[in-house]
């Protein structure tokens, strides 16, 4: 992982065919050497609009964990813990521009590859040290600063978590949570 990828990172734009959108997530992505995690807390009660399927996916409650691998260009995580049970295929183009990275894909609308971006600035310092904590197959916590992400996935029978937090006065403290 180059090292200009390590540390905690928020996205500040989404832009989806081409068209600057509303973000309705606060997203905190805390990447490490080896490990990452990303969480997505709805900023308000409005959100994308139900029926486009791109700005729901990029609209929603969401966190994820596990590895990341780099092959210039591409940044590929892998899902090992996921609030979707379902199988996918995380691995994008990643430049840097823009004051930070921006991060390209495209997903699929009625039938046609549709373009998106992803703008990303660093909130952490350059050289902060981000610690990860596999403490099961299912558990990790990534930090970095002053900004926590811990994902447990204990499904069936118990739920999947995820939380941030945020040092606040040398204290822990919880700013939002997924929880499924």
């Amino acid at each position: 992982m180059p090292q200009e990828l390590i540390g905690a990172w928020r996205r500040t734009g989404l832009i989806i065919g081409g068209r600057r959108q509303i973000d309705f997530c606060d997203v905190l992505w805390i990447q490490g050497a080896s490990w990452f995690a990303d969480i997505r807390l709805p900023v308000s009660d409005l959100g994308p609009d139900k029926d486009d399927p791109i700005a729901t996916h990029f609209g929603r409650l969401r966190a994820f964990a596990g590895r990341a691998s780099w092959i210039d260009p591409i940044l590929h995580w892998d899902h090992e813990i996921d609030i979707d049970l379902t199988e996918v295929v995380d691995a994008n183009k990643i430049s840097w521009e823009r004051g930070g990275i921006v991060e390209r894909g495209t997903r699929q609308r009625g039938g046609a590859d549709v373009p998106w971006e992803e703008e990303w600035v660093r909130v952490s310092a350059p050289d902060a040290p981000v610690e990860a904590q596999s403490i099961g197959p299912k558990h990790l916590i990534v930090s970095v600063g002053p900004w926590q992400i811990e994902v447990t996935d204990e499904r069936p029978g118990r739920p999947f978590k995820a939380v941030r937090r945020d040092l606040i006065d040398s204290v822990w403290q919880v700013v939002g949570e997924v929880i499924a």
